[in-house]
């Protein structure tokens, strides 16, 4: 009770201070309002004097309003995580560890995969160079194969009508000139023009000796022609004294008989 009512007096104290003071200084002494007031109008008048004040005392304004409100947001959501992740902490740090151990999985599976796509890819292409190489050949082959077959002279049999030669043979041998890929000067530095060089210059020895082989086979198929006709000649004339002797035995025995029956 002694402390409150010390208190008490304490304050009466000060208020009659203070109003001593303001008795004293009363030519001083300005209220608050009229401070404020004063306040006010000398910031209007800077105001005109300079525009770009108000700007700055607005920014001031907001920096503060704006830094309260973040404060209260940032409370707000790490409060309302607070009650999310209290009871899942327990199992925070297990399901990460399993969640790094599948991505890692899935991304060695995916690295496999790829590995073995190229892998794929690569021995599919060689695949293929080879195919094309193969019908290449097997054509080249064909066509030997059936000029040789025609200039054999055993597919020609003794006495056998000998015609024409057949027309594909002709326009083969008639071709004047095979097609020839057309190459453009190549600079030798380059390792792929070289390589091009290279097969350019084989294909070239490989048309040479293709032509000398049909060559021979044109001429040997030209003198299995010639045979042929002289046997067929041959054979005609066999057969025309086959038939005056069969014709002059025919004729006696017709004449023996008659003499019998007589």
């Amino acid at each position: 009770m002694n402390s409150k009512n010390n208190k008490n007096n304490n304050k009466n104290n000060n208020k009659n201070n203070n109003k001593n003071i303001q008795n004293n200084d009363d030519d001083n002494y300005i209220p608050s309002t009229l401070r404020m007031i004063l306040f006010k109008k000398k910031q209007i008048e800077n105001q005109k004097k300079n525009p770009k004040l108000k700007n700055k005392i607005k920014k001031k304004s907001n920096y503060k309003k704006n830094k309260q409100q973040n404060k209260q947001q940032k409370n707000q959501e790490n409060t309302f995580q607070r009650k999310i992740d209290e009871p899942l902490g327990i199992y925070r740090n297990r399901i990460n560890q399993e969640t790094s151990k599948i991505l890692r999985k899935d991304f060695l599976k995916n690295k496999k995969i790829t590995e073995k796509k190229k892998k794929f890819f690569e021995k599919q292409k060689q695949k293929n160079k080879e195919r094309k190489e193969i019908k290449k050949r097997k054509k080249l082959d064909k066509e030997i194969e059936d000029e040789e077959s025609l200039a054999k002279p055993d597919t020609i049999k003794f006495g056998e009508v000998v015609q024409e030669p057949p027309k594909k043979l002709n326009e083969f041998f008639n071709k004047k000139n095979i097609k020839k890929k057309r190459t453009k000067k190549l600079n030798s530095n380059s390792l792929k023009n070289q390589e091009l060089i290279k097969k350019i210059e084989e294909e070239k020895e490989e048309e040479k000796e293709l032509s000398k082989i049909r060559i021979q086979l044109q001429n040997r198929v030209i003198k299995n022609y010639k045979r042929a006709n002289f046997l067929k000649n041959e054979r005609n004339k066999k057969n025309q004294n086959l038939n005056l002797k069969s014709n002059s035995n025919l004729y006696q025995n017709l004449q023996d008989q008659q003499n019998t029956l007589y």
